[in-house]
């Protein structure tokens, strides 16, 4: 990594750590104990998130071509949409739900999101978007503290992956 990659990554685990303490906080527990869905909650209940689970038919009246989606985040003025392929395996309809919150906490200027299988499509810009999306789920989901605490009490991978609701 370079220094300007350090830098956005230190600022996107800021961002991801002020969201795990604020719902922990709003949850009265630790941090350590924030599941995925504590967040999408706070988030739905907060800030006038919906979350839709579609499947590849529904995507369609949605979306031209629906080929490969995961997931996609619409919004306005008034509220935004995480629509999420519910066809997915639980663990990357997790991931997705973060992936698209990560979008609408960083990229406020934008207004949809396409999360696709395939990145052929998109602009360098769309793939710094989608990587740093993609990096603030992954804090959202496993959490510095959680994944420590784990580690100090020598729990194993596959106990990591089943605790955080992710693929190994």
């Amino acid at each position: 990594m370079n220094t300007d990659e350090i830098e956005k990554y230190t600022e996107l685990e800021n961002q991801a750590n002020q969201l795990i303490e604020t719902v922990a906080t709003e949850n009265n527990c630790d941090p350590q104990d924030l599941k995925w869905w504590h967040i999408s909650n706070y988030l739905e209940n907060k800030h006038k998130i919906v979350l839709v689970p579609l499947n590849k038919n529904e995507f369609s009246t949605i979306i031209a071509d629906n080929y490969g989606i995961y997931g996609l985040t619409l919004k306005d003025s008034r509220m935004a949409m995480i629509c999420y392929n519910n066809e997915c395996t639980e663990t990357r309809q997790h991931f997705t739900v973060m992936h698209e919150i990560g979008h609408f906490l960083l990229h406020k200027n934008n207004q949809t999101y396409p999360s696709l299988m395939q990145e052929n499509d998109y602009t360098e810009e769309d793939q710094i978007f989608e990587k740093e999306a993609n990096n603030m789920a992954g804090m959202l989901l496993a959490n510095k503290k959680a994944i420590q605490s784990l580690l100090n009490d020598r729990k194993p991978f596959n106990y990591l992956c089943k605790y955080f609701g992710i693929s190994n």
